[in-house]
């Protein structure tokens, strides 16, 4: 009896391995599939894959992320046209997807204003393109966007298979020019771009810039640019580091004649540049100005303050009204009754502003400034050439002396701009002076040692009238903006 229990089982269990061997093998099988070995997807679409029926630890790669992204779990993403291969690898076999993405090129674009790219749809045929706001990037037939300015906006592709979208941005710094004082620092930022910025400098040596934009000025008296290349743009600000008591000029960037009427300067200053507008005094359009001939004749013999005065203001404020708007107009609102005074008498005793009233002006456009009455001549060399190297003007009255006529025939007002980098300063004139200076007339240059020989000093130097009085009232100069 026991003999046959023992055959009974053992049959048994032969019967069990045959019966249920071929199944387990079967769903072994099964646990190794890919629920996709294929797909076609549309750019921005997104498609869950997986290992079906496993436990198994899986790494998900592809082959071009650029076209199909695929995260730790097997969510692909369909970034832009194209064709990938997701690969789906576990301890002991690998899986594969063939992915078809119907879409554009890219699906962002970052470009710089002026600059253009050629879009193209892949795996699906092209009916038209558009663009959602053209004053930002427009779109040709054949999909060569060009950026027209800074913002944002779609390029659409119309197909055969849908209307593709592609996120065009037209990016730009916030500044493409710097002056830097050596050791300070500038944030350059970008604004609208749809990717990152990757930052470097030309030099290093004159000025460093770290990946967040962070400019630092390392050496004086150098030039660099610093770039950001983000998407397709190259973005770029030149960036001048500077001693802003030692700023200079270059003469070849100076005008060597200057016979217009009107002129617009520009000199080096800090932190940028500074544009002036000189004025000629005796211009055909100051020579028959003001309200009923009122003025009619002023401006030639007297107008030498009002043109410097204007000149200053569009150098700190913008104001570019000029001279006749100086006279009929801010005169008038800030000096009120000594304006109808000087004005109600004769032309030939009109006087223009004096040093006084020109700082009574600056006061009221908050341009600061400092009038320095009484000075030796060995002062004024040295804080004038100082004060000129900040980058900034000088206001000074200037005589004939003798029988030297060669900076003015009586008393006149000149605006020393800046300091060239050979040693001379930069005198806007109202007045032509060709006998001496040829076709050198509104911006003429001199050594400020000459200029301060022809200046003089004020022996009453608590005078408040605004206009014109006497030397020994009127003389000086004026720092503007002093440091």
């Amino acid at each position: 009896m026991k003999r046959h229990t023992k055959w009974l089982f053992a049959a048994l269990f032969v019967l069990a391995g045959v019966l249920f061997l071929p199944k387990a093998q079967t769903e072994a099988q099964a646990a190794a599939r890919i629920n996709y070995t294929s797909l076609k997807l549309k750019q921005g679409t997104t498609k869950k894959l997986k290992i079906k029926d496993s436990s198994a630890k899986v790494q998900w790669s592809s082959s071009k992320p650029n076209v199909v992204a695929v995260n730790k779990k097997g969510r692909i993403t369909a970034v832009k046209g194209g064709k990938a291969v997701i690969t789906a690898k576990t301890r002991k076999k690998e899986f594969r997807c063939k992915v078809t993405v119907t879409g554009l090129n890219t699906s962002t674009l970052t470009l710089s204003k002026g600059t253009k790219y050629t879009l193209k749809a892949k795996n699906t045929k092209v009916i038209s393109w558009s663009s959602n706001n053209e004053k930002i990037a427009k779109v040709s037939k054949k999909g060569v966007v060009k950026a027209k300015k800074t913002g944002k906006t779609v390029i659409k592709c119309k197909t055969t298979s849908g209307t593709l979208k592609c996120k065009v941005y037209v990016a730009a710094l916030n500044t493409t020019s710097l002056r830097l004082a050596v050791g300070s620092q500038y944030q350059l930022s970008v604004s609208k771009t749809g990717d990152d910025c990757r930052w470097s400098s030309a030099n290093a040596s004159v000025a460093s810039v770290d990946a967040n934009g962070v400019v630092t000025a390392n050496g004086y008296g150098g030039t660099t640019t610093i770039t950001c290349k983000t998407g397709k743009a190259a973005l770029q600000c030149t960036v001048k580091a500077v001693s802003p008591g030692n700023i200079t000029t270059p003469m070849s960037a100076l005008p060597s004649t200057s016979v217009a009427d009107v002129l617009d300067v520009t000199v080096e200053s800090y932190p940028g540049t500074r544009t002036y507008t000189v004025y000629r005094q005796s211009a055909s359009v100051n020579k028959t100005s003001g309200d009923n001939g009122v003025y009619s004749g002023y401006m030639p013999a007297h107008g030498c303050a009002a043109c410097a005065v204007s000149t200053v203001l569009s150098g700190y404020s913008g104001m570019k009204m000029g001279p006749i708007y100086m006279t009929e107009s801010i005169e008038r609102r800030i000096f009120g009754t000594a304006w109808q005074e000087n004005y109600s008498k004769a032309q030939s005793k009109q006087m223009p502003v004096s040093l006084y009233g020109i700082t009574k002006i600056l006061d009221a456009y908050n341009v600061s400034n400092e009038y320095v009455r009484q000075f030796d001549q060995v002062m004024a060399v040295q804080q004038i050439t100082n004060h000129l190297k900040t980058g900034n003007a000088v206001i000074i009255e200037v005589k004939k002396i003798g029988s030297d006529a060669k900076w003015s025939n009586s008393k006149h007002t000149l605006v020393l701009l800046g300091m060239t980098d050979n040693g001379y300063a930069i005198v806007a004139d109202s007045a032509d002076r060709a006998d001496y200076f040829g076709d050198q007339r509104r911006i003429k240059y001199a050594t400020v040692m000459e200029l301060v020989q022809y200046m003089f000093p004020c022996t009453n130097p608590t005078s408040t009238s605004v206009y014109y009085t006497s030397e020994s009232a009127c003389g000086g100069y004026i720092l503007v903006n002093p440091q």
